[in-house]
């Protein structure tokens, strides 16, 4: 019931997120996603660090959103807590900058099973109307038959992930 909530509050409030598949071949793939937000680039900042408030649980190891964390320190990452007491290291965060932008290291969910490797950056631009997200997300290595076909299913992810980032931003204004 809930997943059906969040489809039902995805589709009838639209974020007006630009996605892009900016680069494919058979080595990697770049991504490039614009999400609009009310919030100012420190809201939505600070509501991105609050990733078990918005990401997906079906996008995560546990199917629970609230295992999911994101420490902003020197050697910090985006973590997920295993019910056996095991952990995952989404991503590894190698640069904040409080209010403007985060850079992560890793290969998200398959990914990373695969070998990938990716760089992540999350800018926080101001607008007009409030700011924008914009997700670079660029993912190199090697996998049998190549990395194109890959590419549209991670930025359909990903565009949804921040659509319900953006619409967590909004929430909290």
């Amino acid at each position: 019931m809930r997943k059906l909530w969040v489809l039902l509050l995805l589709a009838c409030c639209p974020t007006g997120a630009l996605a892009e598949v900016v680069a494919a071949s058979a080595g990697g793939f770049s991504l490039r996603i614009e999400t609009p937000t009310r919030s100012t680039p420190t809201q939505a900042y600070d509501a991105f660090l609050a990733i078990e408030r918005w990401w997906d649980p079906e996008h995560s190891y546990t199917g629970q959103a609230e295992n999911l964390s994101l420490d902003v320190s020197p050697g910090g990452a985006f973590l997920e807590r295993l019910d056996d007491g095991g952990f995952v290291v989404h991503l590894s965060l190698v640069y904040a900058k409080p209010g403007r932008e985060l850079r992560f290291l890793g290969g998200l969910g398959p990914l990373q099973g695969m070998g990938l490797g990716g760089t992540m950056t999350i800018l926080f631009e101001a607008t007009d109307d409030g700011s924008q997200a914009v997700m670079l997300y660029n993912v190199s290595g090697f996998a049998a038959g190549g990395l194109e076909g890959l590419a549209p299913i991670v930025d359909r992810v990903q565009t949804g992930q921040m659509a319900r980032f953006a619409a967590y931003a909004d929430s909290l204004l």
